[in-house]
């Protein structure tokens, strides 16, 4: 019986020292694909969920970096919303598109006299409108073998965990691993 509460109170320490280090702000990876080149665009960003606004959001595309952090904050929106922003404007409904609400998105990166990169819904259904995020930069000075290039594909994300949950979950195991050594030493 002591043993069940001891294990039921680490739980609950756990549990609580997590949800207390979980943030309002959270780290993603996008995860390109279909990309023709030999390596896809890779990118990262960070999310407030609490006021829906966008920090540090990179794509890396034919060595170029792209920073689309103003452009997902104040996203493109052309003609009638698509239905999967949900009615959701701003960072919000960046969040939508990135995280598959919008399950025709895609991503498309071009590199003629400038470099662009664009995050978006389909452009061509009559009659519905579109979200685009896109960020251009000078191309000047990229690798010949690169200009000319047009490639696009489809992304997903995913959260990257904070250092601090996973070093609470690692606590936890071993006060829970502790608290069962000590309960066998005490019944043996």
């Amino acid at each position: 019986m002591k043993f069940t509460r001891t294990l039921l109170g680490a739980a609950a320490c756990c549990l609580l020292a997590a949800s207390q280090l979980q943030a309002d702000s959270t780290a993603y990876d996008i995860n390109f694909s279909d990309g023709a080149s030999p390596t896809n665009p890779s990118g990262s960003f960070m999310y407030d969920s609490s006021s829906d606004t966008f920090s540090d959001f990179i794509v890396v595309f034919d060595t170029l970096s792209f920073d689309l952090t103003d452009a997902a904050n104040t996203p493109k929106i052309a003609g009638t919303a698509p239905a999967c922003l949900g009615g959701a404007t701003d960072g919000a409904a960046s969040f939508a598109l990135l995280s598959g609400s919008c399950s025709d998105a895609e991503w498309q990166g071009q590199i003629t006299s400038n470099g662009e990169f664009t995050i978006l819904t389909p452009t061509n259904i009559p009659g519905v409108g579109y979200i685009a995020l896109d960020d251009r930069v000078s191309s000047v000075g990229i690798n010949p073998m690169f200009v000319g290039d047009a490639e696009a594909g489809t992304f997903t994300i995913t959260a990257v965990p904070e250092p601090g949950q996973v070093g609470v979950m690692i606590a936890g195991l071993l006060a829970l691993l502790c608290s069962v050594r000590r309960t066998r030493r005490v019944t043996s």
